[in-house]
């Protein structure tokens, strides 16, 4: 038997990005260790391009206990919302801070913070478990919004200082990171924004969601307005809710579908009903399509929140589930083209407990895609 002694020929770079793309995110990340080459092979921009688009990055539902003051550590779970599997697939903790808070994932990335003396912030990965100190900020007291500019490809972390008594924003600064059009922005700084003035009440961004290049915030207790931050323009912004929108009785802003969505809700012990509204625009969006639909609540839910709506159009909706409570958590999934609502059932005893203050449905967060971009491509070292 005859052996060839000639070296096979070497695959070219677009064709291992390609292979690589369709391997799930977990064993793709222990590849990282085999060899330098393999390492820069796997923080390659152009594969985490190509990996979010491919049935092995996951899409689905994010559970934490970060939204909110955290209890020492922050837990993630994913939750599988596909066709055919719903489980929960594995989780991680990150932090060690008695006081963490999270903003919302923007592109699969967290940022966590210590709105305490030391204003130490951190850029986390959820996918890649990756996290990175962020350049600490004077300011003692600030809540920090996190949000992706389409137009310059860059990242901008929203910083406003708040009075001593957690009520009003006194001053606003900037953080950008990222690859922008190519290339690594050099070391990111703190900047003051020259801006006309913000809300005045920092309740305007207790919930808040980046969308198209604006981070949009909504107050909670029933106000009638929505305020928002560009940031190419680096302004704020507000307009008016509508006014198809004052009859319920609690709304959630998502930038799930079409556009920016604002679902509202009401609800009574035994049925809940919802109205979706999303809206296009920049500066003042306008309403293009409004959904209304109702479903029956199971049995051991009283309140109920919409968390957000899958690419597919699919409404997800989660029961309240008590801090103490070791029933099942119950999602709401309703189909707007066959006009029909599947119930799925999470086992509670599996999911990260919420801290003291907020419920475990104030910690959803859908829709959630990973990111396998490596922190390293987005700030230099």
């Amino acid at each position: 038997m005859e052996y060839c002694s000639t070296t096979p020929p070497e695959l070219p770079p677009e064709l291992w990005l390609e292979i690589l793309s369709y391997i799930p995110t977990k064993p793709l990340m222990r590849f990282k260790s085999v060899s330098r080459l393999w390492l820069s092979i796997i923080f390659d921009p152009a594969l985490a391009r190509l990996h979010c688009r491919r049935p092995g990055s996951f899409k689905g539902l994010l559970i934490s206990n970060a939204f909110g003051f955290g209890r020492g550590n922050l837990e993630f779970c994913y939750v599988n919302l596909d066709d055919q599997v719903k489980q929960i697939s594995r989780h991680h903790e990150v932090g060690q801070s008695l006081q963490l808070k999270c903003t919302y994932p923007v592109n699969g990335l967290v940022c966590f913070y210590e709105p305490g003396s030391r204003g130490n912030s951190y850029l986390h990965n959820v996918a890649t478990q990756e996290t990175l100190q962020l350049p600490t900020t004077k300011s003692p007291a600030f809540i920090l919004r996190l949000g992706f500019d389409p137009v310059t490809k860059l990242y901008k972390l929203l910083k406003m200082s708040i009075d001593h008594h957690g009520e009003y924003i006194k001053d606003c600064e900037i953080l950008t990171f990222g690859e922008g059009q190519g290339s690594v922005l050099p070391s990111p700084e703190w900047r003051s924004i020259d801006s006309p003035s913000p809300p005045t009440e920092v309740e305007f961004f207790n919930t808040s969601v980046c969308y198209d290049g604006v981070i949009y915030g909504e107050r909670w207790g029933g106000s009638d307005a929505i305020c928002g931050f560009h940031l190419s323009k680096e302004m704020f912004f507000s307009f008016p809710k509508p006014e198809s929108c004052e009859e319920y009785e609690r709304s959630r802003l998502l930038h799930f579908g079409p556009g920016l969505t604002l679902s509202t809700y009401s609800y009574t012990v035994v049925k809940a009903q919802c109205k979706v509204i999303s809206c296009h625009g920049d500066l003042s969006p306008e309403v293009s399509s409004e959904l209304k639909f109702e479903f029956q609540l199971m049995i051991g839910d009283k309140y109920l929140t919409v968390v957000g709506i899958l690419p597919d159009g699919k409404i997800v909706s989660c029961g309240d589930l008590d801090d103490n409570s070791e029933q099942m958590m119950i999602l709401y999934v309703y189909d707007p083209s066959r006009k029909k609502t599947e119930n799925f059932q999470l086992d509670s005893a599996s999911l990260p407990r919420p801290s003291s203050s907020s419920s475990i449905f104030d910690s959803l967060r859908l829709y959630f895609q990973e990111n396998i971009v490596s922190l390293r491509c987005l700030i230099p070292h």
